[in-house]
């Protein structure tokens, strides 16, 4: 009875929605990806303007977000070497310097809300 209830209430959902939009005049769908997008971004790996479509603008979000998340592995990387190497080194003052670091930033939380 519950699967019967929840499928009826998305299938009304859909319904509604295909309704609302068709009385608007828009698509129920992805085709708007392939009008101009109007807008241009500051920063792109690929080149783009603001002729260019919906699928160009996301094409160049992913690049830039992979590059984003790239850049910060390999920073991450590096920082988490170096800090490490330190907490192992002789020098007492490094030493406790990289200590403190660990220990400060295992007690920040991830999302601080």
């Amino acid at each position: 009875m519950l699967i019967a209830i929840i499928a009826y209430a998305v299938w009304s959902l859909i319904s509604n929605t295909a309704t609302n939009l068709s009385n608007q005049g828009k698509s129920f769908g992805f085709d708007f990806l392939s009008n101009a997008a109007g807008f241009d971004v500051n920063f792109s790996l690929i080149e783009t303007s603001r002729e260019a479509s919906f699928w160009n603008i996301y094409a160049v979000g992913l690049t830039n977000t992979l590059l984003v998340a790239v850049i910060g592995i390999i920073l991450a990387t590096i920082l988490g070497f170096v800090v490490g190497v330190a907490r192992l080194s002789p020098n007492w003052i490094i030493s406790r310097l990289a200590y403190a670091y660990v220990e400060a930033m295992r007690n920040i939380p991830p999302f601080p809300y």
